[in-house]
C-alpha cells in the first residue's frame, strides 16, 4: 500500500522493474535469448525475451499442452507479414488480454 496516498499501489507498477533490484538494468533478465522449439516434426529456434518465454510456458500449463504445440499452432496461423518471434509475442499478449477481460 502506498502510505503517502492512502491507497494500494497499482499492480502494473510491479512490471516496471525491468529485472532490476536497484538502479541498474539486469540485461540477462530482459534480453532476448534463443530456444529450440519444434514446429510439427521440424526443429528450429526462436529468439524472444524471457518474459515471453515465461508467458508461453504459463499458457502451456493453463491449456494443458506443450510450448511446442503452441508454437506450431501460432506458426500455422501466422500472417506472412509477421516474423515468427513477433507472432509469438503478439499471441502471448493477446492471450493474457483475453484472459483479463
Amino acid at each position: 500500500m502506498d502510505q503517502t496516498r492512502g491507497k494500494e499501489t497499482p499492480r502494473y507498477q510491479q512490471a516496471l522493474c525491468f529485472g532490476r533490484d536497484d538502479d541498474t538494468i539486469d540485461l540477462e533478465a530482459v534480453a532476448p535469448f534463443r530456444r529450440n522449439v519444434r514446429i510439427g516434426p521440424h526443429r528450429t529456434s526462436v529468439r524472444i525475451e524471457p518474459a515471453f518465454w515465461a508467458g508461453l510456458q504459463k499458457i502451456a500449463r493453463l491449456e494443458e499442452t506443450s510450448v511446442h504445440q503452441i508454437v506450431t499452432d501460432v506458426e500455422a496461423s501466422r500472417p506472412p507479414e509477421l516474423t515468427r518471434a513477433c507472432a509469438l509475442r503478439v499471441f502471448v499478449v493477446s492471450y493474457f488480454q483475453n484472459l483479463a477481460s
